[in-house]
């Protein structure tokens, strides 16, 4: 109510106020619209539009005097919205008359709406790396708003059974993607800065698990979330083979190299394969007085890096899992290569064993 509004100072965002306006222009409108096919019988859009002409006028010179200077795009898709869902109501009543209305707001809307965007798209692309703050292997701010402004508009996007109305669906689907895009560009530039291999992969990491953060909060599923989802993962693997090829470099290189070999060969033949015996057992040797040693450096790594607990400790399972996983391969190699049990047999740790020491882990991460 504009008296109460006026007297209590309230101020509020201008598609609040346009979706008062047109909300009472269409009850208006359906009144008068009824009330002048009663009353003069014919032509009623004709008298109409007689009536309601200045006002429309008024109505639409507003709302293009304010898209001169409006730089928000949530604000824009949230009118686009609102704009298409008084049609429907409209439509529901079957009273026509403002649907030449709706569709000049909505020639207005959408080329601002895509103006907006752009702008954003561009000063993504044409960011300068050096004016955007310290970068280190936390998640940049870049990235959470980025996923709160993706959020917004997928929200209003599919936030009814009617969608967004006006025919830019599918440029809204292509816009999103290309700044998705952009984004990911973006994160790789600022990876550059930072020194090491390890640190680039956990500010990936850091980085994609905040935009997911986001999205899963605000119950967010479309493509977007598979696709952050999926760099996530592939840089989680690659996370948790540079930490087993810190810790463990002498089991993690036999085992490509033997694989390679017993698969070139046909067979693992016997104690005389390709297989080097010494080798083997010197890699048992090192494996069983250091392997907790390892397990307890990669899991400070993980606790250095990561400090949301969830993502740790899932980054920890991978990282455990595919550690089991190559020292399982280790043991059928010997497996494949030996007939008969050789005598440094006895001093291999048991799988069992080392899957006691990683669900400590687990419990205590």
């Amino acid at each position: 109510m504009v008296h109460v509004a006026t007297a209590e100072n309230l101020k509020f965002p201008y598609e609040v106020l346009l979706r008062s306006v047109l909300k009472h222009l269409v009850d208006a409108a359906s009144n008068e619209f009824l009330f002048i096919a009663d009353f003069f019988k014919t032509s009623p859009r004709e008298t109409f539009n007689r009536i309601f002409g200045r006002t429309i006028s008024l109505v639409l010179e507003n709302i293009e005097n304010y898209l001169l200077t409006c730089f928000d795009s949530v604000g824009l898709l949230i009118m686009i919205k609102m704009t298409h869902l008084l049609r429907l109501v409209m439509q529901r009543r079957r009273i026509p008359v403002l649907d030449s209305l709706f569709d000049r707001i909505s020639l207005l809307l959408w080329p601002r709406f895509k103006q907006v965007f752009d702008a954003n798209l561009k000063s993504i692309r044409n960011v300068n790396i050096k004016k955007i703050g310290h970068i280190d292997v936390t998640p940049h701010f870049v990235s959470r708003r980025y996923a709160h402004f993706i959020t917004s508009l997928i929200t209003l996007q599919s936030g009814s059974d009617s969608g967004i109305g006006g025919g830019g669906e599918n440029m809204m689907v292509h816009d999103i993607q290309l700044i998705r895009n952009e984004m990911v560009a973006l994160l790789d530039r600022l990876a550059e800065a930072l020194p090491s291999m390890k640190e680039k992969r956990v500010f990936f990491i850091n980085n994609y698990d905040s935009v997911l953060s986001v999205f899963h909060d605000r119950g967010i599923l479309c493509e977007e979330v598979q696709r952050f989802e999926d760099l996530l993962m592939h840089q989680r693997e690659l996370f948790a083979e540079d930490l087993i090829r810190n810790s463990f470099p002498r089991l993690l290189q036999f085992v490509l190299q033997a694989e390679k070999l017993l698969n070139n060969s046909g067979s693992g033949g016997g104690a005389k394969g390709p297989i080097d015996e010494a080798e083997v057992e010197s890699i048992i040797r090192d494996f069983a007085s250091g392997w907790r040693a390892g397990i307890q450096q990669m899991n400070d790594d993980v606790l250095l890096y990561f400090s949301s607990f969830h993502s740790g400790m899932e980054i920890l399972k991978q990282v455990l899992t595919q550690l089991l996983l190559y020292y399982t391969r280790f043991q059928d190699i010997i497996k494949k290569t030996w007939t008969r049990p050789p005598s440094f047999s006895r001093d291999i740790v048991s799988t069992a064993t080392i899957l006691m020491e990683i669900k400590r882990y687990s419990r205590t991460f």
